[in-house]
């Protein structure tokens, strides 16, 4: 079932925007790298496809063991 886009994006919490989280993620996944972890991190798209597309090359970026 497809939902129509005002339910397909994310609530945000009052005063936060989507500008201010990506910042908060990058600030945190920076700390996380400079902390010594490795990980991949995967923003998708609110499109199917391009969230496909983009799962795919997230999944491309992880190197086994």
């Amino acid at each position: 079932m497809a939902y129509p886009p005002e339910r397909r994006r994310l609530q945000l919490a009052p005063g936060l925007d989507e500008v201010t989280l990506v910042a908060r993620i990058e600030a945190g996944e920076a700390l996380l790298r400079a902390a010594g972890f490795t990980f991949v991190s995967c923003q998708l798209p609110s499109a199917p496809a391009e969230a496909q597309s983009r799962v795919r090359e997230c999944a491309a970026r992880v190197v086994p063991g």
